[in-house]
């Protein structure tokens, strides 16, 4: 009933504005052919904070399959996220990098890392495989806007291996673009939790939550240019596990609930694990679909969103986690409770493209080509600005403080409703550093 009603919500939606171009779209990029192959590296690593400082190690290098990446938008210029991956040649000349957040830089904020409690955590970051020898850093940005390098490494070629065989592990084709992975947005849709007598199911629920993401206006207007691919296995049991419950399911991601302690908070504990299966298709953005009735979700900027098979709100969960994981966007709403403290620091302008502090006053929203003519800002919740793109006060986990650009929006609340202008050009954004073939 839900995917019906999106479906009849995309096709009865007057036409939108077109988007202005991405703030960072006029930037200069590097010639891709001068400097890599078109291969993908797969660098598994560890994190962990010691004495108050964030730690590194290298757990391996890994070759893959062709790299998938856009060739003509090598840079990430948008400094969204928490982190960046940043490869430069000898000279220091920056040649490629792709900015990212993590659920290591959100356990950070919790009330178990401020008490110092150890964790370890691995991640996988992806890049192109360098022609010559080049030097890689992972930098961290706080809230605050500052920058910490906090690796580097001479990076020679090094290749621990070429990425295992994953057996019995099936890559469906959900819907093909016309392009080949370097000019489509590659979105990898991996099915776990379901057993073997649940593989008719696993199907139907990919092929549902597939046209359900195509029915979305910022996809289905790049229908041609996207590709949706699925990874589907059996796994020795059902559903994640629910530690409150202890019920380990039969994830082989490790999908839980209870994240940091909060009961909906759905994520993956076996990073490793999906991004070993992640290496068996192209992929451009990695989303996980849980066999569960559950509701809950997450989605980390550039990592990963998983979301409910079986929910009530299964597709709305799916949408919303992937504005997340894909195109950057913040939460919007401020009466849920979350796991996080101070999530965003008083004073200082968040990342995310839907979310403004309004640091510098009415004039500084970073939306403020897309506001309505005659629309005041801050904008008062009044009726007749309910279908404006405006400045609303609560945003972010904040009644006060922080500001929203709709008074509602698939990012606010949960119901059948599609993205706000604001973050509808945001995802365009993303879209187009995945796709277009425009060289500066």
């Amino acid at each position: 009933m839900y995917l019906a009603t999106l479906l009849l919500l995309a096709l009865q939606a007057p036409a939108a504005a077109p988007c202005p171009s991405a703030p960072w779209a006029s930037q200069p990029q590097p010639r891709f052919e001068d400097h890599f192959q078109p291969v993908s590296v797969r660098l598994d690593l560890s994190r962990w904070v010691e004495g108050g400082a964030e730690k590194v190690k290298v757990d391996g290098f890994f070759q893959e399959g062709p790299w998938a990446g856009n060739p003509h938008r090598p840079v990430d210029h948008s400094r969204y996220g928490e982190h960046e991956l940043r490869v430069r040649d000898q000279q220091g000349q920056l040649l490629y990098s792709r900015a990212f957040s993590s659920l290591f830089a959100e356990w950070r904020t919790t009330e178990e890392a401020l008490a110092g409690k150890p964790r370890l955590f691995q991640e996988s970051l992806r890049f192109p495989r360098p022609k010559q020898p080049v030097t890689l850093e992972l930098v961290t940005r706080d809230r605050k806007g500052g920058e910490t390098l906090v690796w580097s490494y001479s990076y020679l070629g090094r290749l621990d291996g070429l990425t295992p065989k994953a057996p019995g592990v099936a890559v469906l084709d959900l819907h093909r673009g016309d392009a080949d992975p370097t000019q489509n947005l590659d979105i990898l849709l991996v099915a776990d939790g379901y057993d073997a007598s649940q593989q008719a199911k696993l199907r139907a629920d990919l092929r549902r939550f597939a046209d359900a993401l195509l029915a979305a206006p910022a996809f289905a207007a790049h229908r041609d240019q996207v590709s949706i691919r699925a990874l589907a296995y059996a796994t020795d049991g059902s559903g994640p596990a629910e530690p409150r419950k202890k019920l380990k399911g039969g994830s082989r991601v490790g999908a839980t609930f209870n994240t940091f302690g909060s009961e909906r908070y759905l994520t993956v504990g076996d990073d490793r694990a999906l991004q070993h299966l992640a290496a068996l298709a192209p992929q451009d953005t990695l989303v996980v679909l849980v066999n569960t009735a559950r509701y809950g979700g997450a989605g980390i900027f550039r990592s990963w969103a998983v979301f409910p098979s079986d929910n009530d709100f299964d597709d709305y969960v799916f949408i919303h986690e992937f504005g997340h994981s894909f195109g950057g966007l913040g939460d919007e709403y401020y009466s849920s409770s979350v796991a996080y403290n101070e999530f965003y620091p008083k004073g200082f302008e968040p990342w995310e493209p839907n979310i403004t502090a309004l640091l510098d006053g009415p004039d500084s929203a970073k939306w403020d080509a897309l506001l309505d003519e005659g629309v005041p800002v801050p904008t008062p919740e009044r009726p007749e600005f309910s279908s404006s793109t405006g400045v609303f006060e609560g945003a972010g986990y904040s009644a006060r403080g922080l500001y929203r650009p709709a008074l509602d929006c698939i990012m606010f609340s949960k119901k059948v409703q599609g993205f706000c202008k604001v973050c509808g050009c945001a995802l365009e954004w993303m879209i187009m550093e995945e796709v277009s073939q425009d060289v500066r």
